[in-house]
């Protein structure tokens, strides 16, 4: 299989395509230093937040951008209640993804969770660590993240059995386990209830092109595209599952589609890859 084509499985695979192509960061001493954290006894959102400032003197965020983060920072430990804290948590995770810092947007995430326990904080947070989870490198480290996506998520649906999108990504925390195929159990079930889940039928024909099933892959990307025809990522996927199932012609159109209208850089750049 050419690299191209491996980096836009994967990518897809993690749903953050246009985010696969940013630079990325090592901080090893990262986890250790937030886990260190949660062990403290009665540890609270000022420990919390201190530790997160701190990190931001070590990381690729714009200097003038810093100040801002550690306003939003002070924001979030003094918030009194659920929605002031959101506000400067949606804020917070914004710059923390700008640093590359996902797995300090999860831990951020998950204690405002824990501060102001809701349907929303805990869908804030088991999004947060899935980001992470998608962009962990080490193995043992994404299997760890893994676990506490799949529990946030858990959560979320005990909360909400109906919330598709949760049940999407809950789902994909088992492709990299044991048991891929509970994951994949559970995304049929969510296409079986809505027919045109976008995330679902994405999954699914991501997960077919994975295993080299690219006549299914196809049978996914159709659909998704007759209900969503400006997703470009789905112009993209089914450009190279066309072409993979001999249908080049096809293939092709689709794949100059995406670099004729794709606003992102990396599609473009994938799509044209891919061509060549």
């Amino acid at each position: 299989m050419p690299k191209s084509q491996i980096l836009l499985v994967v990518a897809g695979i993690l749903l953050l395509v246009t985010l696969m192509f940013l630079p990325k960061i090592v901080v090893e001493n990262e986890r250790e230093k937030l886990a260190a954290t949660t062990q403290e006894a009665g540890s609270n959102s000022e420990s919390q937040t201190q530790d997160v400032a701190e990190q931001m003197h070590h990381t690729t965020l714009a200097e003038e951008e810093k100040p801002l983060l550690e306003a939003w920072i002070a924001k979030l430990q003094s918030a009194e209640n659920k929605d002031d804290a959101i506000q400067a948590l949606d804020s917070v995770i914004m710059y923390l993804r700008k640093a590359t810092l996902f797995d300090s947007a999860a831990y951020v995430a998950e204690r405002t969770a824990q501060r102001f326990p809701s349907l929303e904080t805990d869908r804030i947070a088991a999004k947060a660590y899935y980001e992470a989870y998608s962009f962990a490198i080490n193995p043992e480290k994404m299997a760890n993240l893994g676990k506490k996506t799949a529990q946030l998520y858990q959560k979320v649906l005990e909360k909400d059995p109906n919330d598709l999108d949760a049940k999407a990504n809950y789902a994909m925390t088992f492709v990299t386990t044991e048991t891929p195929m509970q994951g994949i159990t559970l995304l049929r079930e969510i296409v079986t209830q809505d027919p045109k889940h976008a995330k679902a039928l994405t999954n699914l024909g991501l997960l077919s092109m994975r295993s080299g099933q690219y006549a299914k892959a196809v049978a996914r990307f159709e659909v998704l595209l007759e209900n969503y025809p400006d997703d470009l990522n789905a112009y993209l996927y089914l450009g190279v599952s066309y072409i993979e199932v001999g249908r080049k012609e096809e293939g092709r159109k689709h794949l100059e589609y995406v670099i004729e209208h794709a606003k992102d850089e990396a599609l473009r750049t994938t799509a044209k890859q891919y061509l060549k």
